[in-house]
Order: C-alpha cells, then structure tokens, then sequence
C-alpha cells in the first residue's frame, strides 16, 4: 500500500510487523494437531515450524484452527442428541464443503469395526463394601458382551478395572450393572441403561451414570474423531498450577459455551437410569 507524504508523493507503507507462532499454547491446535486434517497439510505444518509469521499467515492458520473447532461442535452436537447415522449424515451436509469433509472423514473412520479399551471408575456407597458387583456391556447389534467382576470396597469397586469392546458406528450399547446378594444367592439388578444412535459409545464416555448413590464414568480410549473438550495451554514459566480438586469421579468435558472459555466446559450429562428386570433377573 502507498501513502501521501506532504510533497504529494506517494511512498510505501511500512508492512505490519510479523507476528510469533503461537502454536504452542493455542489450544486449538495442541487438541486437533494429530488429526490428518492438519497433519497431513504440508502447508500448514510449514508455518507450523517457521518462528515468525506475516499477517496473511497467521489469518491461514486462525481459518484452518477455527474450521477443525467448528467442525467437533458439529460431532459432539450429533454426538449428544443421539443421531442416527442418517441423521448426521444430513446435519454434515447443512456445513461447508471443508468442515462437512473432516466430519465425513471422522465417520467414515468410526464405521469400520474396532476392538475398544474402557477404564472403568465407579463410586459405591460404604454399605456395598464386601459385596461382588458385575457390570456387562453389550453391543445390543452383535450380541457380544463383556462382562467384569469386582468386589466393592472402600466405596470403590472395579479399581484398576478394563474391558474391551468391538464396536462400530450405528451400533447400540447397553450397561448392565448388578450387585450379588447373599439372602437369595443371585446378583440383583443395580441398572440397566442402554445408549443408542450412531455414535453411542461417544456418548457413553461422556455422561455420568448416577443410581442413588453408585456413580459409574467409562472412559474409551481412541476414538476416532475430536475430544469433547479443548486441551488446555500449558502453565506460563513461574507459575505454580492449581492443584486438581478433589472428587469422587472425574468430570467429564462438556461443549464449549457462549459464556465460558473455550477449553472449558459443563459437567457431564448425568444419566438416572431405571431399574429393570426385563430380562428375568431379579429387581432390587
């Protein structure tokens, strides 16, 4: 661009100065940046490693940052309103031709089979010490199940606890849990909570089952697509981190909202599930 000197002259405007790569505490990336859609991007994984950008660079890397955010917004609101496959496939497609290609390629990576690791954290209340609880979780479309053993003590049972199950995208799931009583001999129903459309193990890991006083959180390791919530930046040099509070469970992350930051968000949807002997077992 030029400017008008006092001669009538024009001469070049001083160019902005260039601006430090931020990468390093943007939570965008630090969430997003093993996914293909900027792994894979040589051009952006060149300002990813160049120190000093121009303007026009850093307004590249805030559209693809910002595309890939809105683009998890769109899955994890799929995600917790229980969409079926057709559902989203029609939410994907109301996006722009960019985010609706990462949404596509997230699905199309969550409909292929997969074996899934799940931690299992369950707060009991002091009575159940001593008592054997089993929980099953079941791919209602296969009929594959896995259930685990656990004997509750000191108001925790399944410590330490995995299981694993092979799961695809459109498949429903249900949690079985039930507690052994020694008056009849037979594990009784504690809950029976079932999670359906496409993307229920998503929301499986993301709620917190409560019936009275149990509490159970499953936590599923790698699925494809985005976390629920953005990683936050690291500590700034010289200051001390907040120590973690205490809780019986983790939170789950929730959605970023209009008044809270955007790493941040919601306690986890909590789920009373009703008790039910559907299936011949004996209610509490």
């Amino acid at each position: 661009k030029l400017v008008d000197c006092e001669d009538g002259k024009k001469t070049p405007l001083d160019p902005p100065p260039d601006t430090q790569n931020p990468l390093s505490s943007d939570p965008r990336y630090l969430t997003h940046k093993n996914d293909p859609y900027l792994a894979e991007d040589l051009e952006f994984q060149k300002l990813v490693r160049k120190e000093l950008w121009t303007v026009q660079e850093e307004k590249q890397v805030d559209q693809k940052l910002s595309t890939i955010v809105a683009a998890g917004r769109v899955w994890w609101d799929a995600v917790d309103n229980s969409l079926s496959l057709a559902e989203s496939n029609r939410l994907f497609e109301g996006e722009s031709e960019e985010v609706e290609g990462i949404l596509k390629g997230w699905l199309a990576a969550a409909t292929k089979s997969h074996d899934y690791t799940i931690a299992i954290q369950c707060s009991v209340p002091s009575s159940y010490n001593g008592y054997s609880m089993r929980m099953t979780l079941e791919n209602l479309e296969t009929g594959s199940s896995t259930p685990v053993l656990s004997d509750a003590e000191s108001q925790r049972a399944f410590k330490d606890e995995q299981l694993k199950l092979n799961w695809k995208a459109g498949q429903p799931i249900r949690v079985w849990m039930e507690r052994f009583s020694y008056w009849n001999a037979i594990y009784n129903d504690e809950f029976i909570e079932t999670f359906d459309g496409a993307f229920s193990l998503y929301r499986l890991g993301s709620v917190e089952i409560i019936n009275n006083d149990l509490k159970l959180r499953l936590s599923v390791e790698g699925l494809p697509g985005p976390p629920k919530r953005l990683v936050p930046p690291p500590v700034s040099q010289g200051k001390k981190a907040e120590p973690p509070k205490k809780a019986p469970l983790p939170r789950a992350p929730g959605n970023p909202s209009d008044d809270a930051p955007e790493n941040e968000g919601p306690p986890p949807d909590v789920i009373h599930p009703k008790i039910s002997d559907e299936f011949g077992h004996a209610a509490k």
